[in-house]
């Protein structure tokens, strides 16, 4: 039995290690931004501590420092997985590959993903955590949901996807 293996390249670790510090970054600082300083619900401190929640429940917030640490690190962990878990995708999809080859298609993969991944954090693992979902109806669903389509799916796609033949894993593709 003669089976043709075709090598498929993977998506190096430097640039899904680089996709999961901006995405964390970019998730975080907008997070910051909407519920510290627009929405004025809580401090920086007491966001973290919210995340944390999702594991401690209401004790997170008397958890001082270390908690505000446990939040940080969830939400880099998630991020993280969330950017495994498309670089995994892009893998193994020769169809996803191409079409992210051009930046059309890396924009509404990485919209569509970005959309995916909101829904799936607000409406499954929320739930199930400690933490508290986000109302459907809320404004703030739709603002997330805008947010992770633009902000989170749409680098994540672009830093993932293969880089040009100029070099640069950042550079556009027409």
């Amino acid at each position: 039995m003669s089976q043709t293996n075709k090598v498929v390249p993977l998506v190096p670790i430097s640039r899904v290690v680089f996709a999961c510090v901006v995405v964390a970054t970019l998730d975080g600082a907008f997070a910051v931004v909407l519920y510290v300083y627009l929405l004025r619900l809580c401090s920086p401190a007491q966001l973290m501590q919210s995340i944390a929640g999702a594991l401690l429940g209401r004790a997170a917030f008397r958890g001082g420092r270390t908690t505000v640490a446990l939040g940080l690190v969830l939400h880099c962990a998630v991020a993280c997985g969330w950017t495994v878990v498309y670089a995994a995708l892009r893998d193994r999809s020769a169809w996803l590959r191409q079409l992210t080859a051009r930046t059309r298609g890396a924009l509404m993969a990485g919209a569509l993903f970005g959309v995916l991944v909101w829904l799936a954090m607000d409406l499954l693992v929320v739930p199930l955590s400690r933490a508290s979902a986000t109302p459907l109806r809320s404004p703030v669903f739709a603002i997330l949901l805008a947010w992770h389509a633009v902000g989170v799916g749409i680098p994540l796609a672009l830093i993932v996807r293969e880089p040009s033949r100029r070099g640069s894993p950042l550079a556009v593709h027409a």
